[in-house]
């Protein structure tokens, strides 16, 4: 799944969440490389 340039990192399976259930989680980054150029790319400003 990439949304806004977003792209899967890793997971984390079996962590207990502030409510106490246990979740698994997904986690997803950008980098500075990666988030300029797709502002190159789309005519973004920073």
């Amino acid at each position: 799944m990439d949304k806004c340039g977003f792209r899967f990192h890793h997971t984390e399976e079996g962590k207990t969440s502030p409510l106490g259930d246990i979740r698994t989680e997904h986690f997803m980054r950008i980098t500075e490389e990666e988030w300029r150029e797709d502002s190159d790319r789309y005519g973004y400003q920073d």
